[in-house]
């Protein structure tokens, strides 16, 4: 009966000890897939900050290059914007500026009355208006002139506001016309003159 009893017990030792051997096992098996798979998720992490420092490094290059050509074209802009400015308040100016303007009527005035006749016998200024975004200095001139010199003029009073001829910019809004003869200077022949009065529209900033 006792030698039975050993057997049983022997038996249980040796299930035990492979239920702790199985045990043992399980337990590294786990141990190594948890550490296995921490370790995927580090090293994936690792470089997704490598990638990121070189991303980081590749943006502050960039921005150090940008800045360089930005600091470099800066000044040139600066200068080439007061350029403009200047040119706008040429033909675009802040105030009406009507002695800067009768100059620039003499100035067409000897201009075109150098090989034809052309000549501007009054200037009235009226009251300025203001509209929206602009006002308006109403200009009533009488001038004799040429018939090609008539047609230059209008198309300088039509061409005007371009900053490449720097003319205050403006519009005719009326124009009364007589015609008369005159002897050419040269020629000895008569020439056809033109006596109008026209209505001109200045334009300024409000």
């Amino acid at each position: 009966m006792s030698n039975i009893s050993e057997k049983i017990l022997r038996q249980r030792e040796r299930i035990q000890k492979h239920a702790y051997l199985v045990l043992c096992l399980l337990l590294v098996v786990g141990m190594g897939f948890y550490t296995y798979t921490k370790y995927i998720k580090f090293s994936t992490a690792l470089k997704g900050v490598n990638n990121n420092k070189a991303t980081i490094e590749t943006l502050k290059t960039s921005l150090d290059t940008e800045q360089e050509v930005y600091d470099k074209n800066i000044k040139a802009f600066v200068e080439s914007n007061s350029t403009i400015q200047k040119q706008i308040e040429m033909v675009f100016p802040k105030e009406d500026r009507y002695t800067e303007l009768t100059r620039d009527i003499d100035a067409i005035e000897k201009n075109l009355g150098t090989r034809e006749p052309f000549s501007v016998s009054n200037i009235e200024y009226q009251k300025p208006t203001q509209a929206e975004y602009y006002s308006v200095l109403p200009i009533r001139m009488n001038i004799k002139s040429s018939a090609q010199n008539f047609v230059t003029f209008l198309h300088m009073v039509e061409d005007s506001g371009a900053m490449d001829d720097q003319v205050r910019l403006m519009d005719m809004s009326s124009i009364r016309l007589n015609f008369d003869k005159s002897q050419a200077k040269n020629a000895g022949t008569p020439q056809e003159l033109i006596n109008f009065s026209v209505l001109i529209n200045a334009y300024f900033q409000k």
